[in-house]
């Protein structure tokens, strides 16, 4: 499943969690932690995935630029989508972000209740 499936399901599952279980198996504040950290996602993963498809060189010690494989008529704003430069002080930055937002996912993980299978449905139906 590719990165923005995987946010796609996120935010879908914390919509169907929000509508259909108002919020009785995970708190709104937890819900919505994971909202801002997909959302956080979505940034690097575009910078990432520059990163990882476009050719890439030095334009000097402080700067590298990229541009993607794509062939056309240089134009519109496909092209201007087509190269991208990042200097190392952004490329540092954009190395912390990505780390802090792995922490970021580990502590709302490991703050989600645990739930066995058996029962769920006692915990979100009134009997």
């Amino acid at each position: 499943m590719s990165g923005a499936k995987r946010q796609e399901a996120i935010r879908e599952a914390c919509e169907i969690h929000r509508y259909r279980y108002g919020y009785k198996l995970v708190s709104e504040e937890q819900i919505k932690q994971i909202q801002i950290i997909n959302n956080q996602i979505t940034h690097l993963r575009s910078t990432r995935n520059k990163f990882a498809h476009f050719c890439w060189s030095r334009s000097n010690d402080e700067e590298i630029f990229g541009t993607n494989f794509c062939g056309g008529i240089p134009e519109g704003s496909k092209h201007r989508k087509s190269f991208v430069s990042f200097t190392v002080t952004e490329l540092a930055e954009f190395h912390k972000k990505a780390y802090a937002i792995v922490d970021l996912l580990t502590e709302a993980i490991q703050n989600l209740p645990e739930m066995q299978e058996e029962g769920l449905t006692s915990k979100v139906t009134k009997r």
